[in-house]
């Protein structure tokens, strides 16, 4: 198997920054692994999948709960 042509790779770039945002954690060295181990035997199919979900589940019971200024626009 080759790797894909340089037009290619240059293509999924693109795409994955004009509909992508970027966000970066930073974590104690061992942390990301367990989490990666802990996201894949739960059947999901990459860390990101289970940080996104955990996220999103996070906010959606927090949505209701007192905040410091308006969210709505967010929510």
């Amino acid at each position: 198997m080759g790797s894909i042509p340089k037009a290619q790779a240059r293509a999924v770039q693109k795409y994955k920054k004009e509909h992508y945002d970027t966000v970066t954690v930073r974590v104690k060295k061992g942390i990301s692994a367990k989490w990666k181990l802990f996201a894949y035997r739960h059947g999901y199919e990459s860390l990101n999948q289970f940080v996104v979900e955990a996220v999103d589940e996070k906010i959606d019971r927090m949505k209701d709960m007192p905040v410091q200024g308006d969210l709505s626009d967010l929510l």
